[in-house]
């Protein structure tokens, strides 16, 4: 699922509205929004206002709350969680940590809010939790976000603590940063909002390819407010835990070898299938059958190349000297010698290359065309 931030307290609410219908129109469904940061009952006020407009768009809204927050507002409302479940909070993201036994009573809530742990710092809560027989079924998780340079999570942390949740079944969350230069976050400083450092300075699609391709997240959202149209549009054509292959296109490939790319879905023994990594890929390739089953009785022209190699990144089309294989695609991985057999139809792009290391059986194959 694809998120946003709005920070009502620092942007005009009429700009936070505009900013959730352009994302509602491009298939976003979550939405975090941070409490820590209310000054004032016109904060709350606007904060009210933001948070039932979402939800009446349907929107999933994660409340970032700590002990402060709460003691506030129990100056001011009767029943806090009562008050978040009325503006359309569908979870409370604890930020700091309370005494575990606090946390398992809140997954029994009578609300129905859900328990968002902090999935980057904390440790030992979930034991705490079940120690308290708190319910972990109404329990997500979702990473920091990074404000300043180089401070950002190390990947292997993050993957660690990405597949300890998710042994637990639980659903987790991370942050990618817009860099649009309007986008702000919730405090002044502007260096970009990653959860991983390694992300800080590459465009959002690529940080969104990335965890995709990984497979550890459930949801993603964007830190900062507004990402740009461009950015929610190019982000709505990602397909989730997939891999999302930008292709530049040879120009002289023919209708059937387009197909073979982006139009490949075909019913095979009694299901719909298109361009996936086949069970038993190798060392050299990804191989994509659904294109060959579909186009099996349509011929592709061989097509001369004047080269010696096929080279990592490089996806091809098998044509009719292939016999049977006449549509397969195949995305290379190592090096391999040129084969007449073999149609060079595009590459994926640089940074692409690098998610090839996601590769495992059944990984659905998004190919998104480089104008």
């Amino acid at each position: 699922m694809l998120g946003i931030s709005i920070y009502p307290n620092l942007i005009d609410i009429n700009e936070c509205k505009k900013y959730i219908e352009l994302a509602h129109q491009n298939g976003f469904k979550r939405i975090f929004t941070n409490f820590i940061e209310i000054e004032s009952d016109d904060d709350l006020n606007k904060f009210k206002d933001v948070c039932n407009f979402a939800k009446d768009k349907g929107f999933e809204i994660i409340i970032d709350v700590n002990p402060i927050v709460f003691e506030t507002l129990k100056n001011k409302v009767k029943d806090p969680l009562q008050f978040f479940k009325e503006i359309g909070g569908t979870g409370i993201r604890m930020d700091e940590e309370f005494d575990g036994k606090f946390e398992a009573d809140f997954t029994k809530n009578k609300y129905g809010l859900k328990l968002e742990v902090n999935a980057s710092s904390t440790t030992g809560l979930i034991d705490n939790i079940i120690k308290y027989n708190g319910n972990l079924n109404n329990i997500i998780a979702c990473h920091n976000f990074y404000p300043q340079s180089y401070t950002g999570l190390d990947r292997k942390l993050f993957e660690e603590k990405c597949k300890y949740y998710k042994s637990l079944g639980i659903r987790v969350a991370a942050f990618i940063g817009s860099q649009s230069k309007k986008a702000i976050g919730p405090w002044p400083l502007k260096e970009g909002l990653p959860t991983i450092e390694e992300h800080r300075n590459l465009s959002i699609v690529d940080q969104a390819k990335d965890f995709m391709a990984s497979n550890l997240l459930d949801d993603i959202i964007i830190s900062n407010q507004p990402a740009s149209e461009r950015e929610l549009k190019e982000l709505s054509q990602l397909k989730e835990n997939s891999f999302n292959f930008s292709i530049k296109l040879e120009n002289n490939i023919s209708q059937v070898e387009y197909d073979s790319i982006f139009n490949s879905e075909v019913e095979y023994l009694g299901k719909i299938i298109s361009n996936h990594v086949r069970q038993d890929y190798s060392s050299y390739m990804i191989r994509c059958s659904a294109p060959r089953i579909k186009f099996s009785k349509n011929p592709i022209k061989a097509r001369k190349l004047n080269t010696k190699t096929f080279k990592v990144g490089d996806v091809l089309v098998l044509n009719e000297l292939s016999g049977r294989y006449n549509g397969e695609v195949q995305i290379i991985t190592k090096e391999i010698p040129y084969d007449k057999r073999k149609n060079l139809v595009g590459r994926i792009s640089s940074f692409d290359k690098k998610l090839l290391k996601y590769i495992e059986p059944n990984k659905p194959i998004n190919f998104i065309k480089i104008k």
